[in-house]
């Protein structure tokens, strides 16, 4: 995506984890976006690591703001649903042809699967939830996103309840 974009400047934000598995994310991801600047916002052994790993990249290094707090995951769950919610407020119960889904993922449709809807361009357009999966032909979508612009439905794997709380598919329902 970086490099579909036509600017000067492109920041790209990476997940917090920085050690083990985080520490080869942040260095598969410097690589593939061709860094020429790295931000570092903080401290630590684990930060100090990554930036090793990268001497030839230029480094930002700026201490985290002291209003930062960590949250915790009931908090990042409660802020979610909250989301979730307001996203949904305005929503409508829309009809889309089970054939935009591509057919790896169909055996993904089932009620309260969040789903991303792309226009012909594949340029993603928002988000909805299954209402029904059950004929053949059709999926009865919930979404604020028009209709007649959705053109590929993709299945995530997460499931949306009716209070906007949300659940993981498991490895089976992946399937």
């Amino acid at each position: 995506m970086a490099h579909e974009v036509n600017s000067d400047l492109v920041i790209v934000n990476t997940s917090g984890p920085l050690a083990w598995p985080g520490r080869r994310l942040k260095a598969d991801k410097i690589a593939a976006i061709q860094a020429n600047r790295l931000i570092a916002i903080g401290g630590g052994s684990d930060l100090e690591n990554i930036i090793g790993d990268h001497p030839t990249v230029p480094v930002l290094c700026l201490a985290r703001s002291p209003v930062a707090r960590r949250k915790t995951d009931a908090a990042r769950r409660a802020r979610r649903q909250q989301a979730f919610r307001s996203y949904f407020v305005d929503a409508a119960i829309q009809g889309f042809a089970r054939g935009l889904v591509p057919g790896p993922l169909q055996s993904q449709l089932q009620a309260g699967v969040l789903v991303g809807l792309a226009d012909e361009h594949a340029t993603d357009l928002g988000l909805g939830l299954i209402v029904e999966a059950s004929s053949p032909t059709a999926l009865s979508v919930l979404t604020p996103v028009v209709s007649g612009s959705v053109h590929q439905v993709t299945p995530g794997f997460v499931c949306v309840r009716e209070d906007f709380s949300e659940v993981r598919l498991s490895q089976d329902e992946q399937r």
